[in-house]
């Protein structure tokens, strides 16, 4: 059976290094989770030190926010956002969020103006590579391998139709709740320096896709990408 938790009577390592797990850390962030979606469903929990559990929770609430609000046609997230975040306790960061808002020139259906705001994407990359060595470490119950590295995520990807249909033949799970959170996860066929890991929030109004693969290929996939934008650089 390929799943792994916490259990506080073993002695396991952290999920992020070799450090003994002093607690437990909830993948994905258990703020992302409303409380009555809490009390009805078993978070899964990985083995944690103190500082890879508690060095990300802005960073958390950040992602949370962002992916909410990006998700507020969902109920689950917009139940979210209503008890999570509108009352005060993320006051400070809807603050800092509203001042980089700009408005984008579009009405939405009621007339109202829409408007979009950057993303702070070294933020959220923190809390989507902690997710994903979490599910690691769930499947596999070990850390990723130091010879491997997580590639950096794609927000809503375009892909080939090979590809996509790649991804979609992997099955669906969920952690914690189905409706907020799904995953698919699989070693590419062709490539066993690869896992694909595509992830959804609430209902998929987003889909998030990563992979665990090699440091040497990775290095090799940036030489490559940087080489091509020389080329196109110098055809301009």
């Amino acid at each position: 059976m390929d799943r792994y938790i916490y259990d506080r009577s073993k002695k396991q390592l952290c999920f992020m290094c070799d450090q003994p797990a002093d607690t437990g850390e909830h993948i994905p962030p258990k703020c992302f989770f409303t409380t009555s979606i809490r009390s009805s469903c078993q978070l899964l929990t990985v083995p944690a030190c103190n500082y890879h559990n508690e060095s990300t929770k802005k960073d958390d609430e950040y992602a949370r926010t962002v992916i909410a609000t990006g998700s507020s046609g969902n109920k689950l997230a917009w139940d979210l956002l209503e008890e999570r975040v509108f009352p005060g306790g993320s006051r400070g960061l809807i603050n800092s969020l509203y001042k980089k808002m700009a408005p984008v020139g579009i009405l939405d259906s009621s007339g109202e103006e829409l408007y979009k705001f950057d993303l702070e994407r070294v933020r959220l990359e923190r809390v989507i590579k902690k997710i994903i060595a979490g599910i690691y470490w769930h499947k596999n119950g070990s850390r990723i391998p130091d010879e491997y590295t997580i590639a950096p995520y794609y927000w809503d990807p375009k892909m080939e139709g090979n590809q996509w249909n790649m991804i979609l033949s992997l099955p669906i799970q969920h952690l914690g709740h189905p409706d907020v959170f799904q995953f698919r996860y699989g070693e590419v066929a062709n490539d066993k320096n690869k896992v694909i890991i595509a992830m959804a929030f609430f209902a998929a109004s987003h889909i998030i896709l990563s992979s665990i693969c090699s440091v040497e290929f990775y290095r090799k996939m940036k030489l490559l990408k940087l080489n091509n934008s020389r080329h196109e650089g110098e055809a301009t």
